[in-house]
């Protein structure tokens, strides 16, 4: 999938504090189309920080609304995620996932977890339009900026958690999932159940909704939807 990417990661400043320099990292060294980068918690709670374009962030939010994918799979095992051909590797793997890429351009996916000493603090996930495999001097070039940006996007996350600032710089702008934790707190008083459980029951209804997640917090949030009212069916 390209020729071998010869630059190094210090020809950016990844510690420039901007999500958009982070990403750039990716876009100009790497034989890719767009990228996301997300934070975890420990209870794998997703903060995306930034998308570059429209397919990026519906990749991420797809992961974060099934609750399966790559991404997911890349940080419990602190290991990269290779897919050269989307349609024929995934299936699987994550099924209802795959079954999802269905209407997004996209022929390859990698995603690479971003480790700070032994502990893996979120992922880059990496797409292509196109199917094809990376040489392993580009995946070695994939390793070393995740490893260069997980401290800088570890920061910018905890920063935009406590103000207003935007994550995203990328198109479109992406913001941390607060409205998400906000609502699971409010179902979790709705149904007197635990947030796991009121996380499930927000992704549930989503998924047979036909909506993601964000969209169905938001209406918790707005009162017009209350997990008290609905029938259990």
């Amino acid at each position: 999938m390209g020729s071998p990417v010869s630059h190094t990661t210090d020809d950016h400043n990844a510690d420039s504090g901007s999500a958009s320099a982070l990403g750039e990292a990716f876009l100009q060294l790497m034989p890719i189309t767009g990228v996301s980068i997300s934070v975890f918690n420990q209870a794998l709670k997703q903060s995306t920080i930034y998308a570059s374009d429209d397919t990026a962030a519906r990749l991420d939010e797809l992961q974060f609304d099934l609750g399966e994918g790559p991404a997911f799979d890349s940080v419990r095992s602190t290991a990269p995620v290779l897919l050269g051909d989307i349609a024929a590797e995934a299936q699987e793997r994550w099924p209802i996932f795959t079954q999802s890429l269905s209407a997004l351009p996209v022929g390859a996916l990698f995603t690479f977890p971003l480790v700070m000493g032994a502990v893996c603090i979120g992922v880059a996930t990496l797409y292509s339009t196109t199917p094809g495999n990376l040489s392993d001097d580009t995946t070695a070039t994939g390793r070393s900026v995740a490893r260069s940006i997980a401290g800088p996007a570890l920061r910018r996350a905890a920063r935009s958690a406590h103000s207003d600032e935007p994550l995203g710089m990328g198109q479109p702008v992406i913001e941390l999932r607060r409205e998400v934790h906000q609502a699971t707190g409010m179902v979790v008083g709705q149904l007197n159940i635990s947030a796991t459980e009121a996380f499930a029951r927000l992704r549930a209804h989503a998924f047979s909704t036909d909506r993601t997640v964000q969209q169905v917090a938001h209406e918790v949030l707005s009162r017009d939807l209350n997990f008290s009212q609905l029938s259990d069916g």
